[in-house]
């Protein structure tokens, strides 16, 4: 399926560049395909068969993108581990899924609880497979998940079903062999794989990784010759502060948490780009989306392809304001090991997402169902007041971390050239305009997921005391 397209496209476009690494290496799609023959013999030499689960923990690269495609050539169920998460998280995913393999980086070899350990270089050293592969449809992907979940769990997909999704995307967007795809997330996560990494090598596009060690720029972007990629609003505030002219981006989408009104100005602004807003799950695929090139505040999305999506009512909301619930052919199966939960075919998904209906068949996301803020005249959404508390140029970030009974945790960081007493001071403020109580910590940085989000189940651990009392004099 995945492997079956991907070969099309080598024989189709054998000489053009397929990936693009950050170093200025540059495989064609023959030197691909190549690479993935000689991976999918590795995996057999492993005893890997077919229905197995393959976990990784691995760097970007290409030898990790063709990974993926080796995989699902042989009918393997990955499970990736980043290389950003904690070292105990290869141990727990281990005893999560029972994998028959671990692939790893170079000198990372050993077992783990008795599971064989190579590294993806010995996959790669195998002589190539040749002739087409047998067809698996059946599940290739889990991917932890706390989404809809509130605690972590897996995602499973079937191959039929993320081939279905990514070519819907294709669709929807126009992308075709003539684009720059550029990633610069990880390639553990949807993010970087089903907006960057199939959609440009299944239509015979680049695929342009970033580097990893620190932030990309607007100079990176241009460097790489980019038309399309999709990012969060932390990481296009990152790409503002290079201000300059990024004329051949057609395509920057912005998804994967709240995106502010602040952010949509400061890009279109700094960088001369209109961010198309997107919206969708681990377990789902996408949800809505707006592509219009326009300057999008407070606009609402649509569901994109045969994706059908509705609100359902909140007990004390407005009409207009509800759970987003979504239904599709093409989406997850489920959650990893469990009978219940997750996504299915065909079935109505609750989101956990909170939207706010804009228009005709056009809604807004608004944050999570959990993330209800009670202030003392209306009922907000924490990604609102984390946009209210951002729009000073005192704060750098904000975090906000409902409680039961209304109270609420701020944990915020200060911008560049502001003390932590005035940023403190100006959140004081800006709650009290909010009519909110709440209690106030102010950090250097904020710690963050693998995928580039504020970390906020940490910081519920490490601030999380504050729930259970009253907040001090004053509020704070």
């Amino acid at each position: 399926m995945l492997y079956s397209v991907l070969a099309v496209q080598a024989q189709r476009r054998p000489n053009a560049t397929a990936v693009r690494e950050y170093n200025g290496t540059c495989t064609s799609y023959r030197e691909l395909l190549a690479l993935v023959d000689a991976q999918r013999a590795g995996l057999r030499a492993a005893g890997v068969k077919p229905g197995a689960v393959v976990v990784t923990r691995l760097a970007n690269s290409v030898d990790y993108v063709a990974l993926l495609f080796a995989m699902a050539a042989c009918g393997v169920v990955h499970c990736p581990v980043s290389t950003e998460a904690a070292e105990e998280a290869l141990t727990r995913q281990v005893a999560r899924v029972a994998p028959t393999l671990v692939v790893t980086e170079p000198n990372a070899g050993g077992r783990v609880d008795d599971v064989p350990v190579v590294e993806v270089g010995w996959l790669a050293a195998h002589p190539p497979e040749h002739g087409s592969p047998a067809r698996h449809a059946g599940p290739c992907r889990v991917q932890e998940t706390s989404g809809s979940t509130g605690e972590p769990r897996l995602a499973l997909w079937r191959q039929d079903a993320l081939l279905a999704e990514i070519e819907n995307w294709l669709r929807v967007t126009g992308t075709g062999e003539d684009e720059v795809f550029y990633n610069m997330h990880t390639i553990d996560g949807g993010h970087a794989v089903d907006l960057h990494v199939f959609p440009a090598l299944l239509s015979g596009a680049t695929l342009a990784l970033s580097p990893r060690a620190r932030l990309s720029t607007a100079t990176d972007l241009v460097a790489a010759g980019a038309t399309v990629l999709s990012a969060l609003p932390e990481q296009y505030a990152v790409l503002a502060e290079d201000p300059r002219p990024l004329p051949r981006v057609r395509l920057p989408m912005c998804g994967g948490s709240y995106l502010s009104n602040r952010i949509v100005r400061q890009v279109a602004d700094r960088l001369g780009i209109q961010l198309r807003r997107i919206f969708g799950s681990t377990e789902f695929g996408m949800i809505l989306a707006n592509l219009q090139d326009i300057i999008q505040i407070d606009t609402g999305l649509a569901p994109p392809g045969d994706v059908r999506v509705r609100l359902t009512p909140i007990p004390g909301a407005p009409d207009h304001i509800g759970e987003i619930e979504a239904v599709s052919s093409h989406c997850g199966t489920g959650l990893f090991g469990e009978a219940e939960g997750g996504t299915r075919p065909g079935e109505w998904y609750r989101t956990g997402d909170v939207g706010r209906r804009t228009g005709p068949g056009e809604i807004l996301p608004l944050g999570r169902v959990s993330d209800t803020v009670l202030g003392a005249r209306e009922t907000f959404f924490a990604p609102q007041v984390e946009e209210a508390l951002t729009a000073a140029p005192e704060v750098r970030e904000a975090v906000v971390l409902p409680a039961t009974g209304g109270l609420l945790t701020v944990t915020a960081t200060a911008a560049a050239g502001t003390s932590p007493e005035d940023a403190r001071s100006t959140v004081v403020q800006a709650l009290d305009a909010l009519q909110i109580e709440g209690h106030i910590v102010v950090i250097e940085h904020l710690p963050r997921t693998p995928t580039g989000k504020p970390h906020r189940q940490l910081l519920r651990a490490r601030h999380g005391q504050v729930f259970s009392k009253a907040p001090t004099s004053g509020g704070r």
